[in-house]
């Protein structure tokens, strides 16, 4: 692979300038990172990136084209798309910091640009560039944060509640059990 002109670089970190994790590091950082990965072309459909249960062993940024995110229901069942993911978005972020397996499939329905960083670069660049960390600290934090937030909210939505004077003990029990909701049931008397 030939070194990239000025022309190519730039080009590059503006792409991945557009990740989420990287949206914070300013250019020479960005050159950095794009010298500890690859970016590599996927030109036949049906590419896999990772297999389900796979070690996480990098991070992609998708820089051109699809790449389809695939989980299983339930067993036995074939892995279905849950997520397409384009231009900018990262994948396996989280799985790479925190060592888990790979939760779903990833593969490219028809061609794709992906850049990506293996993790002993990763490692190394959370190690380096405190900025990185800090940034992607930050977009963890964010998430986590947007999912408390949903939950609770959710969580406000799920109490039964009412009168039972109107209601026989076999359609509550019915009730509860078609919620498919777990939890204390608080019977008072008014």
């Amino acid at each position: 692979m030939s070194p990239l002109n000025e022309l190519q670089m730039d080009d590059h970190i503006r792409f991945l300038k557009r990740a989420e994790i990287f949206e914070a590091l300013g250019a020479d950082l960005l050159r950095i990172v794009l010298g500890r990965g690859a970016i590599e072309s996927y030109t036949t459909p049906g590419a896999v990136l990772f297999q389900l249960s796979d070690r996480a062993d990098a991070l992609y940024v998708v820089k051109s084209g699809i790449v389809e995110i695939c989980r299983a229901r339930g067993d036995g069942e074939p892995p279905s798309v849950v997520a397409y993911l384009g231009e900018g978005d990262t994948i396996g972020e989280m799985a790479i910091t925190t060592g888990t397996a790979r939760g779903s499939l990833a593969r490219i329905p028809q061609t794709a640009e992906v850049f990506k960083l293996p993790k002993r670069a990763f490692d190394a660049l959370m190690q380096e560039i405190p900025e990185f960390s800090s940034s992607l600290l930050t977009v963890m934090c964010r998430r986590l944060e947007d999912r408390l937030r949903k939950q609770r909210v959710a969580a406000r939505y799920q109490k039964l509640s009412g009168d039972l004077q109107y209601f026989d003990l076999a359609t509550v029990i019915q009730a509860l059990a078609g919620s498919g909701r777990s939890g204390t049931l608080t019977i008072r008397n008014s």
